[in-house]
């Protein structure tokens, strides 16, 4: 018996309707546990499968199968050929890593589900933890495309507007046809940006010696307050309710930005705006400014991230230009030692320079409410002198990310069409245009990028090593 069961559904009854009638002609006769009530909210996974294990009375040797979503364009044949290598092998569980949610379940053997504890929330991270324990395979299926990160599950707002959009063009969007379908239709894959990182002000008592502030001729600039404030009016009112996260960072430092508390007020009140990142050199941070920050609704969202590349002082001196380490030491234990809701990082850039201390961070901040994050090094495309360790930079040159779903803000007020150009040399004025004319504008540079025409983008990107990396 197999047993087809909804985890997660959109809110919108009429396209679920829809995606269930066309599940239902397609497989052979599944029941949809949760419109009937047997599912309950509140419990976990674990607790939801064992129910229903016992309420259809499964033997041991059954298997279920759970659809992460609404799964418009569930693939049948490729389910069925997932199921007999699950069925072939004797499978605790079965599950794709390449193959984008929304096309096929996860098949998970009734005797699995026996052995899951009641506290199991998310069945494969269960899995990846003990897969030593149990019978896991990983199926796989050319092509590879876990690197676009494509999910169709329409769980979210953004999956369920990129669902309906590719629906309007192709219904029966199948597995095998979708490398193909999103090279020729790349617009529909990144409708709205997802990463805003705004550079609120240049500003900031340092002069690091790996950023390009240390390149800077002119005075300090500071972005006006309006256009903070448009910027995020329109990702709540144009990006028809797609998340996305906003990081206030740049060049700068942004808590030197004077209404610095009034912009990171309306990203945190923003429904659409499910995280804020700040980016600090963290020579400011006061017990005053965390108690304020965390009496704000929805400073649950707020992530702060520590940029400190070293903890011997007299390198950091010589890196950041200013002896403020110790500052910066006190910021991180008052973060350390009070309540907050905040998520906590040190981002350490990986250079020559403190090679021998990774380790140390790591020994130092493991204990701790901070996580590490071990940054690489940018020259952003050969501005800075080379500081890398080693290059990770993958052999097959592939589409930019940061094309695909950045919309870098510089504090001049420009919109850059690449963080690589940090200056906005080539860039649009935000103040005569708005995010959706030109995310519209710029797809054409993202169409480039897929099709390996790298040269006809106006910027350097066949030098450049960034356009691999995922932020935020």
């Amino acid at each position: 018996m197999i047993v087809a069961i909804y985890i997660h559904s959109l809110n919108n009854l009429e396209f679920l309707a829809l995606t269930e009638k066309k599940v239902r002609k397609q497989w052979d006769t599944p029941l949809f546990l949760e419109n009937e009530g047997v599912l309950n909210g509140k419990a976990s996974i674990a607790q939801n499968l064992k129910k229903i294990v016992s309420e259809l009375d499964l033997k041991p040797e059954d298997t279920i199968a759970v659809f992460s979503g609404a799964c418009p364009f569930f693939d049948r044949d490729l389910s069925f050929e997932i199921l007999a290598e699950h069925e072939r092998y004797i499978s605790h569980f079965t599950y794709s890593e390449n193959i984008p949610s929304g096309f096929v379940p996860d098949f998970i053997s009734v005797e699995y589900i026996h052995l899951l504890p009641d506290s199991c929330t998310d069945v494969r991270e269960f899995s990846y933890k003990n897969i030593n324990d149990f019978d896991i395979d990983i199926f796989f299926k050319h092509p590879d495309l876990r690197q676009w990160r494509l999910d169709f599950s329409a769980k979210t707002n953004r999956s369920a507007f990129m669902v309906r959009e590719i629906l309007k063009i192709k219904e029966n969007l199948s597995f095998d046809t979708l490398e193909e379908f999103i090279k020729n239709h790349s617009s529909l894959i990144s409708p709205f940006p997802s990463y805003f990182e705004i550079e609120l002000t240049t500003e900031t008592p340092l002069t690091p010696c790996f950023t390009p502030l240390s390149l800077m001729k002119q005075n300090h600039t500071t972005l006006n307050l309006t256009l903070v404030h448009k910027l995020i009016t329109q990702i709540q009112d144009s990006g028809s309710g797609m998340e996305v996260a906003i990081s206030f960072a740049g060049l700068g430092d942004p808590l030197y930005y004077q209404d610095f508390d009034q912009a990171l007020t309306w990203a945190l009140r923003t429904d659409s705006i499910h995280t804020v990142f700040i980016e600090t050199f963290g020579t400011s941070i006061t017990e005053a400014k965390i108690q304020s920050w965390a009496k704000l609704p929805g400073s649950q969202k707020i992530h702060i991230i520590i940029k400190l590349s070293t903890m011997i002082r007299e390198r950091y001196i010589d890196l950041y230009g200013k002896d403020m380490f110790q500052s910066v030491m006190d910021g991180i234990d008052l973060l350390q030692q009070m309540d907050h809701p905040f998520h906590l990082f040190i981002e350490v850039l990986k250079i020559k320079d403190n090679e021998d201390e990774i380790d140390k961070f790591y020994e130092q901040f493991e204990p701790t409410k901070f996580q590490i994050i071990l940054q690489k090094f940018n020259t952003y495309i050969h501005l800075l002198p080379e500081r890398r360790v080693s290059d990770l930079t993958p052999l097959v040159r592939d589409f930019c990310w940061h094309l695909a779903r950045d919309f870098y803000l510089t504090s001049g007020g420009n919109i850059s069409i690449c963080k690589q150009d940090p200056f906005g040399k080539i860039s649009m004025d935000f103040r005569n245009i708005s995010i959706v004319d030109y995310w519209k504008n710029s797809r054409k540079f993202f169409e480039c990028s897929i099709q390996g025409r790298h040269g006809d983008i106006p910027l350097p990107c066949l030098s450049c090593d960034e356009w691999y990396t995922f932020n935020g």
